[in-house]
Protein backbone atom coordinates (compact mmCIF):
# COMPACT_ATOMS: atom_id res chain seq x y z
CA UNK A 1 0.00 0.00 0.00
CA UNK A 2 2.97 2.57 0.57
CA UNK A 3 4.24 2.15 -2.87
CA UNK A 4 3.01 3.78 -5.61
CA UNK A 5 2.88 0.90 -7.91
CA UNK A 6 -0.72 -0.45 -5.82
CA UNK A 7 -4.24 -0.41 -6.47
CA UNK A 8 -7.11 0.93 -4.14
CA UNK A 9 -8.27 -2.27 -1.82
CA UNK A 10 -11.65 -2.86 -2.83
CA UNK A 11 -15.17 -1.90 -1.24
CA UNK A 12 -16.02 -4.47 0.78
CA UNK A 13 -19.48 -4.79 1.60
CA UNK A 14 -20.82 -3.98 5.53
CA UNK A 15 -21.14 -6.57 8.04
CA UNK A 16 -22.07 -4.89 11.17
CA UNK A 17 -25.41 -2.88 12.04
CA UNK A 18 -23.67 0.31 12.47
CA UNK A 19 -22.17 -0.01 8.58
CA UNK A 20 -18.93 -0.76 9.25
CA UNK A 21 -17.26 -3.79 8.01
CA UNK A 22 -15.16 -5.80 10.66
CA UNK A 23 -11.48 -5.80 8.74
CA UNK A 24 -11.85 -2.09 8.74
CA UNK A 25 -13.21 -1.71 12.21
CA UNK A 26 -9.93 -4.09 12.84
CA UNK A 27 -7.54 -2.12 10.96
CA UNK A 28 -8.72 1.26 12.12
CA UNK A 29 -8.25 0.34 15.60
CA UNK A 30 -4.71 -0.74 15.20
CA UNK A 31 -4.04 2.47 13.21
CA UNK A 32 -5.56 4.65 16.02
CA UNK A 33 -3.83 2.51 18.68
CA UNK A 34 -0.66 2.37 16.44
CA UNK A 35 -0.44 6.35 16.12
CA UNK A 36 -2.58 8.32 18.66
CA UNK A 37 0.13 10.52 19.19
CA UNK A 38 0.56 12.36 15.54
CA UNK A 39 -3.11 11.45 14.37
CA UNK A 40 -4.47 13.60 17.13
CA UNK A 41 -2.72 16.80 15.73
CA UNK A 42 -3.75 15.93 11.90
CA UNK A 43 -6.73 18.60 11.21
CA UNK A 44 -7.77 17.55 7.42
CA UNK A 45 -8.96 14.53 5.68
CA UNK A 46 -6.51 14.71 3.20
CA UNK A 47 -3.33 14.70 5.50
CA UNK A 48 -5.28 11.53 7.48
CA UNK A 49 -5.33 9.73 4.21
CA UNK A 50 -1.93 10.35 3.13
CA UNK A 51 -0.50 9.57 6.80
CA UNK A 52 -2.35 6.12 6.32
CA UNK A 53 -1.20 5.52 3.07
CA UNK A 54 2.34 6.42 3.88
CA UNK A 55 2.62 4.62 6.93
CA UNK A 56 0.63 1.44 6.15
CA UNK A 57 3.68 -0.79 6.42
CA UNK A 58 4.82 -0.13 9.67
CA UNK A 59 1.53 -0.37 11.96
CA UNK A 60 0.00 -2.89 9.98
CA UNK A 61 0.40 -6.50 11.08
CA UNK A 62 3.00 -8.45 8.41
CA UNK A 63 -0.21 -10.44 7.44
CA UNK A 64 -2.06 -7.85 5.81
CA UNK A 65 0.56 -6.08 4.58
CA UNK A 66 1.68 -9.08 2.54
CA UNK A 67 -2.24 -10.16 1.40
CA UNK A 68 -3.98 -7.65 -0.71
CA UNK A 69 -6.92 -9.37 0.17
CA UNK A 70 -6.93 -8.36 3.92
CA UNK A 71 -6.51 -4.60 3.19
CA UNK A 72 -9.37 -2.33 3.39
CA UNK A 73 -9.60 1.25 1.28
CA UNK A 74 -8.78 4.25 3.55
CA UNK A 75 -12.75 5.27 3.01
CA UNK A 76 -13.92 2.32 5.10
CA UNK A 77 -11.10 2.67 8.08
CA UNK A 78 -12.04 6.53 8.03
CA UNK A 79 -15.25 5.59 8.46
CA UNK A 80 -15.17 2.75 11.11
CA UNK A 81 -13.07 5.71 13.16
CA UNK A 82 -16.05 7.58 13.26
CA UNK A 83 -18.86 5.24 13.43
CA UNK A 84 -17.02 2.36 15.17
CA UNK A 85 -14.49 4.01 17.34
CA UNK A 86 -16.11 7.15 17.99
CA UNK A 87 -13.41 9.13 17.92
CA UNK A 88 -13.27 11.35 15.25
CA UNK A 89 -15.92 13.32 13.07
CA UNK A 90 -15.58 14.95 9.58
CA UNK A 91 -17.14 18.07 8.53
CA UNK A 92 -15.84 19.72 5.47
CA UNK A 93 -13.08 17.38 4.98
CA UNK A 94 -11.98 18.77 8.30
CA UNK A 95 -11.29 16.45 11.23
CA UNK A 96 -12.05 16.96 14.95
CA UNK A 97 -10.67 14.47 17.35
CA UNK A 98 -12.93 13.19 20.35
CA UNK A 99 -9.32 13.57 22.78
CA UNK A 100 -9.05 17.28 21.32
CA UNK A 101 -13.01 18.01 22.09
CA UNK A 102 -13.80 18.91 25.66
CA UNK A 103 -16.00 17.44 27.02
CA UNK A 104 -19.56 18.32 26.84
CA UNK A 105 -21.57 16.95 30.01
CA UNK A 106 -20.66 18.33 33.58
CA UNK A 107 -18.69 21.04 31.94
CA UNK A 108 -20.28 23.86 33.61
CA UNK A 109 -20.36 22.17 37.18
CA UNK A 110 -16.60 21.47 37.09
CA UNK A 111 -14.71 23.70 39.20
CA UNK A 112 -11.59 26.25 37.62
CA UNK A 113 -9.44 25.01 40.73
CA UNK A 114 -5.87 25.95 39.83
CA UNK A 115 -3.72 22.45 41.02
CA UNK A 116 -1.98 23.24 44.37
CA UNK A 117 1.15 24.48 42.87
CA UNK A 118 -0.16 26.37 40.47
CA UNK A 119 -0.07 24.08 37.03
CA UNK A 120 -1.34 20.96 35.75
CA UNK A 121 0.31 17.63 36.06
CA UNK A 122 1.52 16.35 32.63
CA UNK A 123 -1.22 14.59 30.99
CA UNK A 124 0.79 10.94 30.54
CA UNK A 125 -1.02 7.87 28.19
CA UNK A 126 1.49 4.98 29.24
CA UNK A 127 -0.16 2.81 26.24
CA UNK A 128 1.32 5.25 23.50
CA UNK A 129 4.63 5.55 25.19
CA UNK A 130 6.18 2.00 23.87
CA UNK A 131 8.13 2.20 20.63
CA UNK A 132 7.60 -0.17 17.69
CA UNK A 133 4.73 -1.33 16.23
CA UNK A 134 2.78 -2.50 19.60
CA UNK A 135 -1.21 -2.38 19.42
CA UNK A 136 -1.52 -6.30 19.62
CA UNK A 137 -0.08 -8.96 21.31
CA UNK A 138 0.10 -12.72 19.38
CA UNK A 139 -3.13 -13.78 20.69
CA UNK A 140 -4.76 -10.62 19.29
CA UNK A 141 -2.73 -10.46 16.17
CA UNK A 142 -4.12 -13.76 15.54
CA UNK A 143 -7.61 -13.18 15.95
CA UNK A 144 -7.47 -9.85 14.03
CA UNK A 145 -6.34 -12.07 11.00
CA UNK A 146 -9.22 -14.57 11.96
CA UNK A 147 -11.27 -11.45 11.53
CA UNK A 148 -10.31 -10.07 8.25
CA UNK A 149 -10.23 -13.46 6.59
CA UNK A 150 -13.86 -14.46 8.06
CA UNK A 151 -14.82 -10.58 6.39
CA UNK A 152 -13.27 -12.05 3.27
CA UNK A 153 -15.01 -15.46 3.32
CA UNK A 154 -17.92 -15.14 5.20
CA UNK A 155 -19.32 -12.01 5.41
CA UNK A 156 -22.25 -12.18 7.37
CA UNK A 157 -20.40 -14.18 9.95
CA UNK A 158 -18.03 -11.36 11.30
CA UNK A 159 -20.10 -9.54 13.04
CA UNK A 160 -19.51 -9.59 16.88
CA UNK A 161 -22.21 -8.21 19.13
CA UNK A 162 -19.94 -7.25 21.80
CA UNK A 163 -18.31 -4.81 19.62
CA UNK A 164 -21.11 -2.95 18.48
CA UNK A 165 -20.51 0.15 21.00
CA UNK A 166 -17.20 1.41 21.68
CA UNK A 167 -15.35 4.10 21.96
CA UNK A 168 -11.72 3.68 21.08
CA UNK A 169 -10.68 7.29 22.77
CA UNK A 170 -11.78 5.88 26.67
CA UNK A 171 -9.79 2.82 26.11
CA UNK A 172 -6.35 5.24 24.99
CA UNK A 173 -6.22 6.93 28.04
Amino acid sequence: MASSTTTTPPYVEPDMPNGCETGACALAKCFYDNNFQVLRRLRFRRELSDYYIRTFATWAPPEVVTNPALQRSFSQVLFALVHDGKILRVSNSKLSWAINRPARQGHRNQSHRRHPRGRAPPRRHPHHLTSGRVCIDEHQLHELVERLDAAVTTPDQAYSPDNQNRNWASESE
